[in-house]
């Protein structure tokens, strides 16, 4: 079950436009035939989409037709759609009472499962809907919206798209032959963003970012963004992330060491070390008081207890305990450990006690070519007893080479 749940979350990464459709297929079955689809046939269900209809050429754009009305939208999306044999067009149906704001989160709710891609087209019904870019959560794209949207314009903006043509250069001249209205908005600049991870998988990432955002004495114009923390340690500085957004620091139990990318643990949090990093970026959109409150947050909400007991399925007491008794050997034999080292232990063992039990092992790249002698290697090992008889665990040398780099080199 957690194997599948792990493919679960690498194929929502992966083909994230896909698998938004497959979600929204096994949505309306439920609804519809009250059928729950498994995970196992949501997967096959993706397989047979991806070997139906290959999206890969369209994904660098996403096209939405949004229209007040009952399906109006979707009437026009699938007539469209129909006519160009593969499906360009995604559509929202608008209720006529529906507020500016339930609008605007809508769409936003929409584009979050539309990760990966370029350029956006919104075309709309009404004029009034036209400001709407000003309020989505678009970042680092282009973006066109026409107004007073029909099944004529659709299906030639939607040509273009199929066709990998200039949709700008198509819609300008539509504009000169009909009486259509479009803007064009060009996000060159990067949208600030916070990167939470987590080792033991994207759940434990989200309970991080949770956390956080519950920090906040309100919301602020930063977006934390919930990632694969495998995959920053995979690409490093040449991850798409870094390409699509400006990432101010990352976040998280273990530290992907990325160049020139603060990194703040969950632990530094607890002692309040660098706390220097979070006063920078967030006291622009606080005054002393909202950062007095953020702060006394911070140091509430991130305990040890209630940092374990977020991120873990284990029992936080116990396996605090199991753990002080691993450090306490660790360090009659290797000597007294400084506060901030001590306390990333206590979070980085117990994430890895249940990484270990899920079987759900981290592949950490060794970049510094960084081993640990047998001594250290011996004392771990031993301490880690206590452990490996109470929950049938053997602690890998990956793991031990990390807890070297972490007490000696402050990885």
């Amino acid at each position: 079950k957690k194997d599948l749940i792990k493919l679960d979350e690498f194929l929502n990464l992966k083909y994230s436009r896909d698998y938004s459709i497959v979600n929204e297929i096994s949505t309306s079955i439920h609804l519809n035939l009250d059928i729950e689809l498994d995970i196992i046939m949501k997967f096959i269900l993706l397989i047979k989409l991806k070997d139906f209809n290959n999206l890969d050429k369209l994904n660098d754009t996403v096209a939405i037709i949004l229209c007040h009305g009952y399906s109006t939208a979707s009437s026009i999306a699938s007539s469209v759609n129909k006519m160009l044999g593969v499906n360009v067009f995604d559509a929202i149906d608008m209720q006529l009472d529906l507020s500016i704001e339930k609008t605007v989160e809508q769409l936003n709710n929409y584009l979050s499962s539309k990760s990966n891609y370029k350029d956006l087209i919104l075309l709309v019904d009404m004029g009034s809907l036209e400001d709407i870019y000003k309020f989505t959560n678009k970042i680092n794209s282009s973006m066109i919206i026409v107004n007073n949207v029909n099944t004529k314009t659709a299906l030639i903006i939607g040509s273009a798209i199929k066709n990998e043509e200039d949709v700008y250069s198509i819609i300008k001249g539509l504009n000169e032959t009909e009486p259509y209205q479009y803007k064009y908005i060009n996000e060159d600049i990067k949208k600030e963003v916070i990167l939470s991870v987590c080792a033991t998988g994207l759940g434990s990432a989200n309970k991080i970012k949770n956390l956080f955002e519950d920090s906040l004495p309100e919301a602020i114009p930063i977006n934390i963004i919930t990632y694969d923390y495998q995959k920053l340690v995979n690409n490093g500085l040449n991850d798409p992330v870094f390409d699509k957004y400006d990432v101010k620091f990352i976040i998280g139990t273990m530290n992907p060491c990325i160049e020139n990318i603060p990194f703040i643990a969950v632990e530094d949090l607890l002692l309040n070390v660098d706390a220097f990093i979070l006063d920078e970026l967030v006291s622009k959109y606080f005054d002393e008081e909202k950062m007095s409150l953020f702060k006394n947050n911070i140091m509430k909400n991130f305990t040890l207890n209630n940092i374990v007991n977020y991120l873990t399925i284990l029992n936080a007491e116990k396996v605090i305990e199991d753990v002080e008794i691993v450090i306490n050997s660790i360090e009659d034999r290797l000597g007294k450990f400084e506060a901030g080292i001590k306390m990333g232990l206590f979070v980085h063992l117990a994430c890895m006690i249940e990484r270990l039990i899920l079987r759900n092992e981290f592949v950490m790249e060794n970049r510094d070519n960084i081993t640990a002698d047998e001594r250290f290697i011996e004392i771990v090992k031993d301490a880690f007893s206590v452990v490996k008889n109470r929950y049938s665990v053997d602690i890998p040398d990956p793991e031990i080479i990390y807890m070297y780099k972490y007490i000696y080199n402050q990885a």
